[in-house]
């Protein structure tokens, strides 16, 4: 099969997992999946060919949006483990050589988790300069739509990550495969 037989059908081999951490593997028998469960269950995961993992929201909420109503962009909620938790699996996921990518204020964690020392990031430009003032060790730039540093990537807000998945998969896949999926969003690819 040539480029163009093909170049829309990449994602059909493509193994995306959606996963709520809470109920992924609990590791400490609470009965409530937790980030130690899935740091133990990556190599599960990578045996599975999974192309990427996409956590579903982790944060601490007052859960009247489905979790998405953050009340503390720095924790973890304390039913899934630890914020100490979540650094181990993703330093040991990104030791493993898994593309790290945050959308948003997702910059926020991966700053708290070390990762984005001495790195160029951006996250949304209403909290660029809380993370800046936070993190001093981090180049915050606020004006591009994304920011990739090595296997580092962190957009500037939720539309822009959709900017980010597209330049992944230029990178990943060729221009060409990207311009399809980009005209299947009705995106322009930048």
């Amino acid at each position: 099969m040539g480029m163009k037989t093909t170049s829309d059908l990449w994602w059909k081999s493509a193994f995306l997992y959606c996963l709520d951490v809470e109920t992924f593997y609990d590791l400490d028998g609470d009965g409530c999946g937790d980030f130690a469960g899935l740091t133990e269950r990556l190599d599960y995961l990578s045996g599975m060919n999974v192309s990427c993992v996409w956590l579903m929201p982790f944060y601490p909420s007052a859960n009247k949006d489905d979790g998405y109503d953050i009340t503390d962009f720095y924790a973890v909620d304390p039913a899934l483990g630890t914020l100490g938790d979540f650094v181990e699996f993703v330093r040991t996921a990104h030791d493993r050589g898994a593309r790290i990518v945050s959308l948003c204020t997702g910059a926020f964690v991966l700053a708290r988790a070390g990762l984005l020392d001495g790195r160029r990031a951006t996250t949304h430009w209403r909290y660029a300069d809380l993370l800046r003032a936070r993190h001093p060790g981090i180049r915050v730039d606020p004006s591009p739509l994304y920011v990739s540093d090595g296997r580092v990537h962190t957009s500037a807000g939720t539309a822009a990550g959709i900017d980010l998945c597209l330049a992944l998969v230029a990178a990943d896949h060729g221009a060409e495969v990207a311009a399809t999926v980009a005209r299947r969003l009705v995106m322009p690819l930048h």
